[in-house]
Order: structure tokens, then C-alpha cells, then sequence
């Protein structure tokens, strides 16, 4: 599909690590491309956003592209110390107040933005991101990118959505996403774009190394938790329930590792209750360890956070930690999981309340399903060592096209 854009300035605004990594593809394939002749400004708004654009590398065409510019909030408000206090109170409150909106709207006018993109938080009660929707819409050619797999109905979005006047853009990964959409406004303007993840979709290998890297037996069953950026209590009632289920006699080939969301509002407070978790598990505690990765080992050391040592291993978290998992679990069908279920591997998701936007018959959901992913996970232990077919490139270029059709 063949698209043009001439002499706009895009103004891209992320929150976490999902809508950034999204974002960063559309920013990036507009650079490319020689029919573009705009500016693109990339503004991250959340702590996790910074610092995933922040670890660009210098090689990165949003770092070298003459045309493109990452931006920081304080360069936006013209003051380091406000906009300290903003993003904590934007933390702790979840709202930005009126001063802090008009200024953006200030930077917006005098930077003549002609199109924004904007990306929705993973803290479900966030209302920053819809605030400056809001603000902005009358302005600039808006669009909002939901990049949440599964249906949550506390996000703010949802309010966000019943209150819409017919202005913005909603972007959603499918139709089932869209349906909840019109559910809350039949007249939003809803349109179906798809999701990162559904073009990195392939055949999982079993990659021994790393398996035992991880102190996974080579003949164990290996569960990886994928821990989520909600309150602690979500994560941690799916590990009960996991580990509670391992004590019994039939599972005591099965490990279990946890990969920490590097987003998470309230590391203190996770790893505390984390470290409760596990304790409480005695028996199993050799074959279940959280990891400790490079990138939250620096947010520990960052809020000096205190860890007990035989609860952890050190090692690469996220995508290459669940990619040779021989099953996913979380708290809801979130990212690594719905990746799990796509490639054929064993899902759970703890939540009943939370549906997937994928099939659900994908997942196995809720505690009472618990035994049955764990039985199945152990018979699908023999993973194929066939090369894994590459992604399809019509499918990656359909996402990141989709998205620009709405920056035209």
C-alpha cells in the first residue's frame, strides 16, 4: 500500500514500554521513506518511555535523522525542577493540571504541529495522555494508539471514549477491540491497525544455552511468568496459585521464572511483596527464581532497593527469557503471553474479568484452568529445533502503513 506525506510535523507522544516500542516502528519507517518530507518531534512522557529512547543507539534514524528530534518534557514546560514535580504528581494523581496542559498547547502552537500521535499508558487510571487528547484535538490532525492485547475496564481510555465528541482517531490492534469501543460510543471513530508483536509472531525455538543459564533442568518443564505493570497484588495472586500448584507430586520436573515489568510504578513495593511470595514457598524455592536483568538491575540500584540474593538469577529478561519457555503465564493476556498462545505454545492469564482480544479458546483462564495449563505445558515439553520461519514482511509493512494512513 502505497502512501504520501509532504511537509508535516508529526509530534509523537508515548507513556510506557508498549505504545513506545509501537511508535518508535511508525517514527522510524516515516524517516525511510523518500516520499516523506515532514519533521518528526518524539516527546516520551512517562519514565519508561525515557528510557527506552534513551537507549537508542547513536546508529538509530531517530538519533541521527536531521529531520527527527527526541524531546523532554522540561524542554517543553522550560523547566527542569517543574517538570520534576509534574511527572510525580502525574504518578501519584494521575492527572496534569490546567498550567501544564496550556503549555503544551503553547509548544504546540509555536512548533506548528500539523499531526500527533499519541500513545495510551499501561497504568490503567492514568489520565494524562486523554487530558492533552483533549486539549490538543482542535489543533492538529489526532490520533490515539491502544495498544493493550485484552480488554481492561478500568483504563481510562474507556472514559476517555464515552465522553469522545467525534474528533479523534482511536487506533486498536483488531475488530474485538473496536466492538468495546463502539460498546462505550457508537459514533467513536474507531479503526483496527493490528499490533507489533502480530508481525514478530514465529516458531519457537528451544535454545538449551540459554535454558541453562536460567538453572533450568534439561529435561524440566519451563513456565515463564510475565510479570505485568499492575498493582503487585495481580502478579502475585497468579504466582500463589502457580506455586501452590507445584507442591504437588506430579509437577516436580516444572521451573518457574519471572520476568519483572521494567514499568512498573512501585518497584519497592513489588519486590516486597515478591520476596513474601516465595518465601512462603519453601519447598520449590530452588526451581523458582525471578531474574534480575540489566535493565532492572539499574532501577534497583537507581531507587537502592534492597534484594534477597537466593530468590534471583541474573540474566536476560523479557522476549529471549519467554521465547524459550515451554510455557507463558500472567496475570492478564498481555504481550508475551498472546505471543505464547499465537506461536502454539501453552497461555494462562489468571484473570477472569480481563478477555483477551485474540481467540480465547488460546488461553487457558482463571485457577480453576490452572491444572490443566500446567498438564498440557509439561506434554508439549519436546519443542520442534526446526529454523523458525521468518516474520512476513507484508505483515510488518501492513502495521507500521496502517498507523501512517492516519499522519497523511
Amino acid at each position: 500500500m502505497f502512501f504520501q506525506v509532504c511537509m508535516k510535523k508529526i509530534l509523537f507522544m508515548s507513556h510506557s514500554n508498549g505504545d513506545t516500542d509501537a511508535l518508535i516502528q511508525v517514527a522510524s519507517s516515516l524517516l525511510s521513506r523518500d516520499d516523506f518530507k515532514g519533521e518528526i518531534l518524539f516527546l516520551p512522557i512517562g519514565t519508561a518511555s525515557q528510557d527506552k529512547l534513551r537507549g537508542l543507539g547513536s546508529e538509530h534514524i531517530l538519533k541521527f535523522s536531521p529531520r527527527s528530534k527526541i524531546l523532554e518534557l522540561k524542554e517543553v514546560l522550560n523547566s527542569s525542577f517543574e517538570t520534576q514535580v509534574i511527572l510525580k504528581k502525574l504518578q501519584e494523581e494521575k492527572k496534569l493540571d490546567t498550567e501544564t496542559l496550556l503549555k503544551i498547547l503553547e509548544f504546540i502552537n509555536k512548533e506548528k504541529i500539523t499531526d500527533s500521535l499519541i500513545g495510551t499508558p499501561s497504568d490503567p487510571k492514568c489520565q494524562g495522555p486523554f487530558q492533552i487528547a483533549k486539549c490538543l484535538q482542535e489543533s492538529v490532525n489526532l490520533s490515539v494508539y491502544h495498544d493493550y492485547l485484552f480488554h481492561e475496564p478500568e483504563h481510562y481510555l474507556w472514559t476517555a471514549i464515552a465522553q469522545d465528541d467525534g474528533v479523534i482517531n482511536y487506533l486498536f490492534v483488531n475488530d474485538n477491540a473496536i466492538a468495546k469501543a463502539k460498546k462505550e460510543n457508537p459514533s467513536v471513530h474507531a479503526h483496527a491497525v493490528g499490533h507489533p508483536m502480530f508481525n514478530q509472531v514465529k516458531k519457537s525455538v528451544e535454545d538449551l544455552g540459554f535454558r541453562k543459564e536460567l538453572g533450568i533442568d534439561e529435561n524440566g518443564t519451563y513456565i515463564f511468568v510475565s510479570g505485568t505493570s499492575l498493582s503487585p497484588e495481580k502478579d502475585m495472586q497468579l504466582l500463589e496459585a502457580l506455586l501452590d500448584s507445584l507442591e504437588s507430586p506430579g509437577m516436580k520436573d516444572v521451573h518457574v521464572r519471572l520476568g519483572v515489568h521494567p514499568g512498573h510504578p512501585n518497584l519497592t513495593e513489588y519486590f516486597t511483596q515478591l520476596e513474601k511470595t516465595i518465601e512462603n514457598h519453601p519447598k520449590i524455592q530452588e526451581r523458582m527464581k525471578w531474574i534480575l536483568s540489566p535493565i532492572i538491575a539499574g532501577k534497583v540500584k537507581e531507587a537502592n532497593i534492597s534484594l534477597n540474593k537466593k530468590f534471583y538469577i541474573e540474566a536476560l529478561g523479557g522476549d529471549q527469557a519467554s521465547e524459550c519457555a515451554d510455557a507463558v503465564a500472567c496475570a492478564v493476556p498481555a504481550t508475551l503471553a498472546s505471543k505464547a498462545a499465537l506461536q502454539g505454545k501453552c497461555a494462562f492469564s489468571f484473570d477472569v474479568s480481563r478477555s483477551s482480544f485474540l481467540d480465547p479458546k488460546k488461553f487457558y483462564t482463571g485457577k480453576l484452568h490452572l491444572p490443566l495449563f500446567l498438564k498440557e505445558a509439561q506434554a508439549k515439553r519436546k519443542l520442534s529445533t526446526e529454523p523458525p520461519s521468518p516474520p512476513s514482511s507484508s505483515e510488518n509493512v501492513s502495521f507500521v502503513e496502517k498507523m501512517c494512513l492516519f499522519l497523511r
